[in-house]
């Protein structure tokens, strides 16, 4: 992150539904969700939980990914 502001915009829309001061440099995240299968168009019960912490390994790791059955 060059800038340390973080944003984190609605799906499909561009707006900004929160607005955070990091300090700049390398960071990871996790996203946990539930309710994707109920999701049809833009609707649904979807919900996510997002955690950030500063880390400079950029592997990518993806522990479980949804598949729709």
């Amino acid at each position: 992150m060059k800038s340390g502001t973080l944003q984190v915009l609605s799906c499909p829309s561009p707006d900004v539904e929160l607005e955070s001061e990091l300090a700049p440099g390398f960071y990871r995240i996790r996203v946990y969700n539930t309710g994707l299968a109920t999701v049809d168009g833009d609707e649904g019960n979807d919900y996510y939980k997002m955690e950030i912490w500063p880390e400079r390994n950029m592997g990518r790791k993806v522990l479980k990914a949804y598949t729709n059955q």
